[in-house]
Parts: structure tokens; sequence; C-alpha cells
């Protein structure tokens, strides 16, 4: 597999396209005459001849046919009778039409900054990046009317027609989009229709990972008690158990939605962070008030009660870490960034937007333990663990994934929570500037993987 320059200045009705010797060879049989010329989801059937040089020169209703630009870099994979041009690949999102349009839409500043980096590093691999809507697709032309980035200069975004791509990068926004109509029905036709292989990185709600991470051995005993919410009778019969519990939305993100519950006599104390990160406390004295506290805290949202533990602190502050780990080009986790959240004074969470800060997990670890180069290894390790088994029990691949792990005083690892698309707030500070570079590098790793390009 190799790069090489694909140019259109044949001026021939019929396709032509004119391959190098080396290419050439490779495709060749005994009844060599045509070969198949694939880019994306597109293709079509040429005629082939001897190239004067080591470009690959092709007629112009090729790169019709094909959404070929008049000149291009790209991968060649080839062998008999065949020939497949790429990588080529979609980043799935959502966002407002753009002036009414159908095929066209408009993304945020902050969204555009953050997705043309992943634009920038393709293609200086060469790799063909865009991203979509699911209104962008004419299926019955196997084409995308996608956006991309351009770096050259002061940088512009440019709209063009691309053929249905290899592999699509699932970043749907948030949870409730992801259960939209349109992107239901998208994924649903990316299976049944093409072959393209799209990321599934659906969000994971709290307690369906729990339940499947509670039938992997190597796991369970990582797992802090959950039980699902069903009343206020869920919350007794764990504080019977712990001194300390916690309601956890199942659909939460950022702290939102957890509820600290303690029991240090006949009435039960109170405390959570509203979404402003106001930490709210109180104190309910009987069992219908507490129904009604819980029913508007979660907005009868589907819950989970958790066992709470004594955490390993940090300047008297209890602290958690965030590991995100990601697949690399062959499709092999690995630990990309280690974070650690420490709470805010008196937080019911770690999280920033509730008055939490980040600092570098492996300083942390080696700063709190003897011998913190082991500790970190063995909460790489246990990540690694963790994304494994994420991906065995749900039956999904995946590519990325943010874990939050606690310490206790003891020593033991707990695993609290998995995410499939991670915040990148722990990326923010400065001194994780090389970690979220590595973060951005490893994602386009495994666009690259998912291509079926990634041994280039």
């Amino acid at each position: 597999m190799a790069v090489y320059k694909i140019e259109c200045r044949l001026g021939t009705d019929r396709p032509l396209i004119l391959l190098p010797k080396q290419l050439y060879n490779q495709v060749k049989d005994e009844s060599f005459s045509k070969v198949k010329v694939k880019y994306g989801q597109k293709k079509i059937q040429a005629n082939v001849k001897l190239s004067p040089n080591n470009t690959i020169i092709v007629s112009k209703n090729i790169t019709d046919k094909l959404y070929l630009p008049q000149a291009i870099d790209l991968h060649i994979l080839a062998n008999q009778g065949r020939l497949v041009l790429g990588p080529i690949v979609g980043i799935m999102t959502t966002a407002p039409p753009y002036k009414g349009s159908h095929f066209q839409f408009q993304i945020g500043k902050k969204r555009r900054v953050f997705f043309s980096r992943f634009i920038e590093i393709a293609a200086k691999r060469n790799m063909t990046l865009f991203l979509f809507t699911p209104n962008c697709i004419d299926w019955q032309k196997r084409a995308v009317y996608g956006l991309t980035y351009l770096p050259q200069g002061q940088g512009s975004w440019i709209r063009k027609w691309y053929p249905l791509p290899d592999a699509v990068w699932n970043r749907v926004p948030h949870r409730g989009a992801e259960v939209r109509a349109d992107v239901l029905r998208t994924k649903q036709l990316f299976k049944t229709v093409t072959n393209v292989l799209v990321s599934p990185d659906d969000y994971f709600y709290k307690w369906e990972m729990h339940e499947v991470l509670t039938r992997e051995g190597t796991i369970a005993s990582h797992l802090p008690e959950t039980i699902q919410y069903r009343g206020v009778e869920s919350l007794y019969q764990m504080l019977r158990k712990h001194p300390e519990v916690f309601i956890k939305v199942c659909s939460g993100s950022h702290g939102h939605g957890v509820i600290k519950f303690q029991k240090p006599d006949k009435n039960i104390v109170y405390s959570y962070h509203q979404k402003s990160g106001r930490l709210s406390r109180g104190t309910v004295f009987n069992r219908g008030e507490l129904e009604r506290f819980i029913m508007k805290a979660t907005q009868k949202k589907t819950s989970v009660v958790q066992q709470g533990l004594q955490l390993a602190e940090f300047e008297h502050r209890p602290y958690d870490l965030r590991a995100t780990v990601q697949k690399d080009i062959k499709g092999e986790w690995q630990v990309v960034g280690l974070s650690a959240k420490i709470a805010g004074n008196k937080g019911v969470t770690t999280h920033v937007c509730n008055g939490g800060r980040v600092v570098p997990g492996n300083w942390l670890l080696k700063k709190l333990y003897k011998d913190g180069g082991t500790k970190l290894d063995e909460v790489n390790e246990f990540a690694i663990k963790v994304a494994k088994a994420s991906e065995r029990a749900s039956g999904w691949m995946l590519g990325e994934l943010g874990m939050d792990i606690a310490i206790d005083k003891r020593g033991h690892l707990w695993l609290f929570e998995v995410n499939t698309k991670p915040g990148r707030i722990v990326f923010a500070p400065e001194w994780a500037a090389k970690e979220r570079h590595a973060s951005y590098k490893m994602l386009v790793d495994y666009m690259q993987h998912l291509s079926g390009f990634g041994d280039v």
C-alpha cells in the first residue's frame, strides 16, 4: 500500500485509467483488460493502460462518477482486477439546517475548531475526512453533501459532494439527538443498504452499563453496589447497608442528577448541585416528603441508587480519576490521558462545573503514593481491562471511552462510570496539551482503522 497522486487529464469518453507500472502489475491477471475502481461506496469499471510516470491518470467520467477532485493524493489498495482508493471517512453529527437548506447545515465556532483539528491531522495522512448530518445523504446517489476544512492560508470551510464513505465516526452531540428519528433511521440504513462501517458509540446509560459489567468476573469486584431506584424503599434499603449512598439519574452528565444521602439519625440529610453549580442541602423528616423531593430532583427520570465510598483524599478533599482510553490504528486499546478530579469545598461530585478542579493524574498518584509509578501502572492496566470488558459485554465495537475510576482509603480501585462520548474538559488545562494532541491523533487513528486502511 502506498500513496499516489491521482490526476484527471484524459479527455476520452470511455472510463480509462493509466496506472504506474507497479500498480499495473498488481492488478493484472490472465484475462486482464479492465479494472474495478472503488472510492468510498462508489465504484466504476475502467479500461486500464500503463502510465508514463508514477502518477495515476484518470478520465473525467471516472472523477465524476466517484466524486474525485481534479487532483488528489490517496492511498491505494491493489489486487487482481481491483483498485481501492482511500481512506474516506465521514463524521456524523447533528446541527440546524443552513438557511433552510435540506443538504446544508451550520455548526458553531467551538465545534468548527474541534472538528477542524481532526480534519487537519487527516489531511496530513492523505485521508479524506468530512462532516455531515443525516439530512445530507442522497441514498439514491449513494453520496453525501459534506462539509470539510481547508487549512491552507487562513483556513476555510467548503461544501461538496462525496461518495458514501468507507466508515462513519458517530459524533452525535448528546443523548437527545442520539434517539432522534433521522439519526436512528440513518444508522439503520447504513447497516442495511451499504457496506459502511459505523462506530456505534451511542451513549451508555448508567444502569445498562452496570448490568453488563457485573457479568464480567474481572470487573465485578470493582463495581460499587448499585440497584435501580424503584421508590423510596430502594433508598432505605441501601441506607440500611451503607452510611452514605447516591441517587444518580441514568441519563445525567457533568454531575447533574447526582444526589448524596446520609442518615445520621431518624431523618435523612441530602445534598446535590443544581445546574448552576450551587450546592443545595437539606433534611427530610418522613417517607412522603422524601419521595416528593426525589421525584422533583430527578424529574422522574430513570435513576440508580449507588453505594457511597470512603475515597482517598488530596488536601483533605476526595478525588477520582478520569481515564481516557482510545483505540490506536491497529484497533488496540491505549490509555491516552489520565486526569485527577478533586472535589470542591463540600462538593457532592468532583466535576469541574460543581467546583472541582483537574490536575495531572500521574502527578497526583506519584505525590500520594510512595511507589506512585506502580499505582499508575495499576490504574492504566485496570482502565484497559475495563475497556475490553465494556466492548465484550456490550457487544458493540467501541473506539473511545472515558471512565471514572476511584481509589478508596484502602487503595482498592472502583469503577464509577463508563462513557462512550466523554467530555474533553479534562484536556483543557495547558499542562494537558500533549495528551490533548495525542487524543486527537488517536481518534484519527481509529477512523483510519475503521476505514480498512489501518495498515497504512
